[in-house]
C-alpha cells in the first residue's frame, strides 16, 4: 500500500476540519477508491495540524465519516487498550451486538491464547504505541462461520505527547480470502487436470508468451525444463530447441524451418510430426483460444512410427517374397481383387496384376460350373463359417483354355477389411498326368481283361483244331471204323488238314500281331494282280460261305490296276475281312467282294456284308488286339478278336487307311485304302 505525498497533507487537513470529503479526495491526488492506508495516514496528518493549532477534534466524527467511507469499518481504543468505539458496519457483518466488544481488549475480545506467535508480535506493538498494517486474525462469528479480518491503526498523542489510544479501520477478507482459496484449489484442479493430460500440453498467451505447461512437454526434449518457463515466447523456445540440436537433421541452421514452425504455430489449428536426433518421433497439434492464445499438445509416437516402420518393413518384406513365389496369390473381398502377385496374373494369362485388379470379379477366374462352389467357399469365411482349406478347382485364363489348380483359402485382415486370400499352382500337367496314368491304367486293365478273354478264347480255339486232328488221326490210325474203309479215312484226311490250317492260321495271326507290336513285321513288296488276288481268297471262303448258306460275290476287279504291296499280307486282309463276314452274316445273307480305283487315283479293296452289324461306338474296340464287342451274339462266334485288329495294323504298314461304316443290323463295309503311289499302270505292270 503506497501512502499519499506529504506535500499535500496540509491542504488535505483543511479540508478534514471544513468537513468537506470531495476537497479532500482532490487534495490527496486519489479518487474514491483510496485505501484504508491513505485514509489513516491522511487522519493522522490533519489531527497533528489540528493539535499544533489547538484545535483537537471533539469525538472525531469527522474522522469517522471519512473512514468509514474508505472501509468497512473504524474503530477506537482507549489508552488502556480498551474499545471504545466501533462503527455499526462491524456488527451488521458480524451479527455481533456492542457488548461483545467494547471495553475489551483485543485479545480479550478475539479469545486466543498469548502463546499465539502471531498475537504475542501484535501485542509488543501495542504495548509499543507504534502504529500497525494490516494484522490479519480468523473470527468466528455466531453463526460458527469462520472469517477473515484485517485491521490497520496509529496512536494517538496529545500536545504533551501523552498516549491516549488507537484509532484505525477494518476490513473483512473472508470474500477475498474464500476466493483467493477457490482460485487456489481451481488452479490445484487446473494443474492436475494438465498434468494427466497424456500429451505435453503448453499454453501461450495473445503475445505468444508462454502461460503454463506440465511436465510432459518440459521433459519432452533435454534442456527444455530451463527454456520452458513461464513468460518464454515461442520463438524462443523453439530458436533454443532447435540450437540445442535437438531436432533431427541440419535443420537447427535452417531459418527456412524456423520461419516454417512459427508460420504453423500461427496459423492454426496445425498438426504435424517432427522427428528428433535422438530417434524419437512428436506429433505437434496446435488450436487456436477465444482471447487469441495458442494451445498446444505434444505426443510421444516414436512407438507408433517404430510400429509402422517396422510393418512397412514387413509388408516390404511379404510383397517381396509374394512377389518371388511361383504361387499364385489373391486377397478379394466379395470375389472383388484388392491384391494380386504376378504369379497370380502368369498364371491365368494377364500382362500384370493391375489387370487382375481392374476386373470387376475374381470369378472371372473360375470355370462356370465351378463359380458357385468356390463363391460359397468365400462367403462362409467372410462369415467365419467352416471351409474347405484344400481343394482343386478348374479355372478360365484370359484366353479361354481350361487349367487345373490346387488353391489354399483363408480368411484374413486386408487393410481393416476382412478378406479372403487364394493361393493357387497350376497342376494342369500333374492332373493331365494323372489322367493320363488313369488313362493307360485303363487301357492297361482293359488289355488284361482282353488278353485273359484272348487266352480264355484260345483256350477254345486252338484245342477245337488240335481235338479234329488227333481224334481224326487216331481214326484212321487205329482203322476204328475197319480197313478197306478208305473213303470215310480220305474225309478224316482232309477235316484233319483243315483243322491244322486253321491251327496254322490262328497262330499266325498271333505271331504276325506279335510281330506287329514290337515293330518286326517286314513286307516284301511287288506288284499285285488284285483280280487274281481276290479270286484266290474267295475260293478259300466259298465252303464255309456255302456251309452258311450265305451268297459270296465279287464285284468289278476285272479292271483294276495292280497295286505294289506284299501279296501274302493283302491276302491275309482280305482272308480276314471274308471271314469275319462269313462269321456274322445269317444263314440267307450276302457278302462281296471287290476293288475300285479312287478320285486320287490309289486303290479301294472293300468287303461288305449284309450281317449284324457293328455299333459306332463299338468300332474302336474291335480295332483293338483281343478286343470283342459285348453281346449275346458275338459270343456264339468262335474267334480271338485279331482280325480286324490285324487288318488294321497290316493297312497302316502298306500306308493304307481302313474305313468302316456299320450299322447295328444293317450290315457292315470295310474298306481298305491304299495311296495312289502304290497303283501300278497296266503298261508297268508285272503281275504276279
Amino acid at each position: 500500500m503506497v501512502f499519499p505525498e506529504l506535500a499535500n497533507a496540509a491542504e488535505a487537513a483543511e479540508a478534514v476540519v471544513a468537513g468537506d470529503t470531495a476537497l479532500l479526495w482532490a487534495a490527496l491526488g486519489v479518487g474514491v477508491g483510496v485505501t484504508m492506508g491513505a485514509a489513516l495516514t491522511l487522519i493522522i496528518l490533519s489531527r497533528r495540524r489540528l493539535r499544533d493549532q489547538g484545535r483537537m477534534l471533539k469525538g472525531g466524527e469527522q474522522f469517522r465519516q471519512i473512514a468509514e467511507f474508505a472501509g468497512d469499518w473504524v474503530w477506537e481504543m482507549d489508552q488502556d487498550l480498551r474499545f471504545t468505539y466501533i462503527s455499526e458496519r462491524f456488527f451488521e457483518l458480524y451479527s455481533l451486538t456492542p457488548d461483545t466488544i467494547l471495553g475489551k481488549t483485543r485479545g480479550e475480545f478475539k479469545g486466543m491464547g498469548t502463546d499465539d506467535p502471531a498475537w504475542k508480535a501484535h501485542l509488543k506493538v501495542l504495548e509499543a504505541r507504534k502504529p500497525f498494517r494490516d494484522f490479519s486474525f480468523p473470527l468466528i462469528d455466531p453463526n460458527n462461520k469462520s472469517r477473515h479480518i484485517r485491521v490497520s491503526g496509529r496512536p494517538l498523542f496529545d500536545a504533551d505527547g501523552v498516549f491516549r489510544g488507537y484509532q484505525g479501520a477494518g476490513t473483512d477478507l473472508t470474500n477475498e480470502i474464500e476466493a483467493t482459496a477457490q482460485a487456489a484449489r481451481a488452479e490445484a484442479t487446473l494443474i492436475d487436470a494438465i498434468e494427466s493430460i497424456s500429451a505435453g500440453f503448453a499454453l501461450f498467451d495473445s503475445n505468444d508468451r508462454l502461460v503454463i505447461c506440465n511436465n510432459l512437454y518440459r521433459v519432452s526434449n533435454p534442456g527444455m525444463s530451463e527454456i520452458a518457463v513461464a513468460g518464454a515466447t515461442f520463438e524462443e523456445i523453439v530458436r533454443n530447441i532447435a540450437a540445442a540440436g535437438l531436432y533431427d537433421g541440419e535443420i537447427a541452421k535452417d531459418e527456412a524451418y524456423i520461419e516454417k514452425r512459427l508460420a504453423l504455430h500461427r496459423n492454426t489449428p496445425s498438426d504435424h510430426e517432427q522427428l528428433l536426433t535422438d530417434g524419437r518421433w512428436l506429433r505437434i497439434r496446435e488450436s487456436a483460444t477465444h482471447d487469441g492464445g495458442t494451445v498446444l499438445l505434444l505426443t510421444d509416437i516414436t512407438e507408433r512410427k517404430n510400429a509402422e516402420v517396422a510393418l512397412e518393413e514387413s509388408e516390404e518384406r511379404f510383397r517381396n517374397l509374394i512377389e518371388g513365389s511361383v504361387q499364385g496369390v489373391l486377397v478379394h473381398i466379395n470375389h472383388k481383387s484388392l491384391f494380386a502377385n504376378q504369379a497370380y496374373a502368369d498364371i491365368f494369362g494377364y500382362q500384370s496384376p493391375d489387370e487382375i485388379i481392374a476386373q470387376e470379379s475374381a470369378l472371372d477366374h473360375i470355370a462356370p460350373h465351378e463359380r458357385a462352389r468356390m463363391k460359397s467357399y468365400s462367403v462362409a469365411r467372410l462369415q467365419g463359417l467352416e471351409a474347405p482349406v484344400n481343394y482343386v478347382f478348374e479355372g478360365l485364363r484370359k484366353d479361354g483354355s481350361r487349367i487345373y489348380l490346387e488353391n489354399r483359402g483363408r480368411a484374413v485382415i486386408w487393410k481393416g477389411q476382412p478378406a479372403v486370400q487364394r493361393t493357387v499352382v497350376d497342376i494342369t500337367e500333374r492332373k493331365q498326368a494323372e489322367e493320363g496314368l488313369r488313362q493307360a491304367k485303363e487301357a492297361a486293365e482293359i488289355a488284361n481283361r482282353a488278353k485273359s478273354e484272348f487266352l480264355a478264347n484260345m483256350s477254345h480255339e486252338l484245342r477245337t483244331p488240335l481235338n479234329s486232328v488227333i481224334g481224326f488221326s487216331q481214326v484212321i490210325k487205329d482203322q476204328i471204323i475197319g480197313p478197306g474203309n478208305t473213303s470215310r479215312y480220305r474225309e478224316y484226311a482232309a477235316d484233319i488238314f483243315y483243322s491244322g490250317t486253321h491251327l496254322l492260321d490262328l497262330i499266325s495271326d498271333i505271331l504276325d500281331v506279335s510281330k506287329i507290336e514290337v515293330g518286326e513285321l517286314d513286307i516284301i513288296e511287288e506288284n499285285i494282280d488284285i483280280d487274281k488276288a481276290i479270286q484266290s481268297c474267295a475260293r478259300m471262303v466259298q465252303e464255309r460261305a456255302d456251309k452258311a448258306k450265305i451268297t459270296l460275290t465279287i464285284v468289278g476287279v476285272d479292271e483294276c490296276p495292280g497295286l505294289l504291296a506284299d501279296e501274302r499280307r493283302i491276302k491275309q486282309i482280305l482272308l480276314n475281312l471274308l471271314s469275319n463276314a462269313v462269321k456274322f452274316t445269317l444263314p440267307g445273307g450276302k457278302v462281296s467282294i471287290g476293288a475300285d480305283v479312287t478320285e486320287g487315283g490309289g486303290i479301294k479293296l472293300w468287303v461288305a456284308d449284309t450281317g449284324i452289324g457293328i455299333a459306332p461306338e463299338d468300332i474302336p474296340t474291335v480295332l483293338k488286339p483281343f478286343g470283342q464287342v459285348e453281346s449275346p451274339f458275338h459270343k456264339s462266334y468262335e474267334g480271338t478278336g485279331l482280325g480286324l485288329s490285324l487288318v488294321k495294323s497290316l493297312s497302316e504298314i502298306h500306308g493304307a487307311e481302313l474305313d468302316i461304316d456299320s450299322l447295328p443290323g444293317r450290315g457292315t463295309t470295310v474298306s481298305i485304302l491304299f495311296p495312289a503311289q502304290r497303283t501300278v499302270v497296266a503298261k508297268d505292270a508285272k503281275l504276279a
